[in-house]
C-alpha cells in the first residue's frame, strides 16, 4: 500500500491527518471530538443494544456482559483490519471496491468445508442482526406511535402493526440499495456517516437527563427535533449532490455538507448542548418531587432486579416462603434487621459481597488500561 502511494503510510496509523488527501476518512480531530457522541448513542441508547442489556438476569450480569463486550471490541484490529489489508495486497479487484474484501478472501483462501461453515456463520450473524433491528423497530412503532394514537388497541392489532412495519421497512431497505451503491463510499463508512447525523442530539439529551437535573422536557424535545432536522437536511443534500454530475460548491456548503461526517457530528453535538442549555434555562423545570420520584423509581427498579431483602438470620435459608414474607416487611420495622443480598432469578447469590464487587470494578479498570495499551500500540 505504501509503495503504491507514499502518502498513504498514514493509513497504518490510528491518528490520520486532519487535513489530508481525499482518502482520509477518519481525521484525528474528528475521532477525538466527534466520535464520543456517536459511541454514547450506539452503546447507551440504541434499542438493539439496550434490549440485550435489559434481558440480563441481573444488573451484575448486565455489567459483566458489557465488560466482556468491551474486551471483544479490542479484537477488531486483528480480525477485521489485518485481513482487509491482506485482501487489498493479494487481490487487485479489492483495490477498486473495498466491499469485496471479505467475500473475496473467504472464497479464495478457505477450503470447502470451512467455507461452508463461514457462510453459515455469516448468514446466522446477519439474521440475528436483522431480527434484532426488526424487533426493535416494530416495538417502537407499535408501542410508541400506534398505541399512543389508539390507547385501546388490542394485542392482536399491535402484532399486525409490527408485522406490517417490518414488511415496509424491508421494502424500503431493498429500494435504498442503489442509493448506497451510488454514494461512492464503502458500506461501513456510509453507516457511520448516517449515525453521525442522528446520534449527537440523542446522546446530548441522554447525558443531560442523567447528569443535569436542570434539564427540562421541553428543552429535550427542542434539542431532539432541531438536531434531527439538521442531520436530515445534511443527509438529503449530501445524497442529492452525490447523484448530481456538477454539484454546487461554496464556503458554506464545504462546511455544512462537504465536511467530514465526524466534524459534522462535533458541530451537531455543540449545537445540541447549546440548545439544551438555553431552552432549559428559559422553560419551567419539573418539580423537585417529580425528579426525586423518577430517580427513586429507577433506583428501586435496579435494586429489585439484583437484590432481595432478607433478614440476617435467614440469609442462608432455603425456605422460599420465609424469604417472601421477610421481603414484604415494611420499612417501619427497622433496617437493622434487614440486609440487601444480590441474587439471581433463581435465588442464588451473585456478586453479593464487597469483595466480588471489587473484583468486577477491578476488571473494568483493567479493561480501560488494556484499551489504552492497545491504542498506544496501534497508534
Amino acid at each position: 500500500i505504501v509503495s503504491e502511494s507514499p502518502d498513504r503510510k498514514w493509513m497504518l496509523h490510528l491518528f490520520q491527518p486532519a487535513n489530508g488527501p481525499d482518502w482520509v476518512e477518519f481525521p484525528w480531530p474528528g475521532i477525538v471530538l466527534g466520535l464520543p457522541a456517536m459511541e454514547v448513542f450506539y452503546w447507551c441508547t440504541d434499542q438493539v443494544i439496550t434490549q440485550r442489556v435489559l434481558a440480563a438476569k441481573s444488573v451484575a450480569h448486565a455489567k459483566g456482559g458489557c465488560v466482556l463486550t468491551a474486551y471483544a471490541k479490542l479484537l477488531i484490529p486483528p480480525i477485521m483490519v489485518l485481513p482487509g489489508l491482506c485482501a487489498r495486497v493479494l487481490y487487485p479487484e479489492v483495490r477498486e471496491n473495498s466491499n469485496l474484501a471479505f467475500p473475496t478472501i473467504v472464497s479464495n483462501v478457505l477450503p470447502h468445508g470451512l467455507l461452508g461453515l463461514m457462510v453459515a456463520a455469516m448468514l446466522a450473524a446477519l439474521m440475528s442482526s436483522l431480527a434484532s433491528t426488526y424487533n426493535s423497530t416494530s416495538a417502537i412503532i407499535s408501542y410508541e406511535f400506534y398505541k399512543r394514537l389508539r390507547p385501546r388497541s388490542t394485542d392482536r392489532s399491535l402484532v399486525i402493526v409490527g408485522r406490517v412495519s417490518i414488511v415496509l421497512l424491508t421494502i424500503v431497505g431493498i429500494l435504498w440499495i442503489p442509493v448506497i451503491s451510488k454514494s461512492g463510499d464503502g458500506l461501513y463508512l456510509y453507516i457511520q456517516s448516517i449515525i453521525s447525523y442522528v446520534a449527537p442530539p440523542i446522546a446530548v439529551v441522554y447525558l443531560g437527563g442523567i447528569l443535569w437535573k436542570g434539564a427540562t422536557p421541553r428543552a429535550a424535545t427542542v434539542t431532539l427535533f432541531s438536531g434531527g432536522l439538521i442531520g436530515l437536511i445534511r443527509f438529503v443534500v449530501e445524497s442529492v449532490f452525490k447523484i448530481m454530475e456538477n454539484p454546487p460548491e461554496n464556503a458554506f456548503l464545504s462546511i455544512i455538507v462537504y465536511s467530514n461526517f465526524l466534524y459534522f457530528a462535533f458541530f451537531s453535538t455543540c449545537l445540541s448542548v447549546l440548545l439544551l442549555t438555553i431552552c432549559s434555562l428559559f422553560t419551567p423545570a419539573p418539580s423537585q418531587a417529580k425528579i426525586d420520584a423518577i430517580f427513586a423509581h429507577a433506583a428501586k427498579t435496579a435494586d429489585l432486579m439484583s437484590y432481595a431483602v432478607v433478614p440476617k438470620q435467614v440469609e442462608d435459608s432455603s425456605d422460599a416462603d420465609s424469604l417472601d414474607d421477610t421481603a414484604s416487611m415494611g420499612s417501619d420495622q427497622g433496617v437493622d434487621h434487614l440486609q440487601l443480598v444480590e441474587r439471581d432469578n433463581d435465588g442464588t447469590k451473585c456478586f453479593g459481597n464487597n469483595a466480588q464487587k471489587t473484583i468486577l470494578n477491578t476488571f473494568a479498570s483493567l479493561q480501560m488500561g488494556l484499551s489504552f495499551s492497545a491504542f498506544w500500540h496501534f497508534r
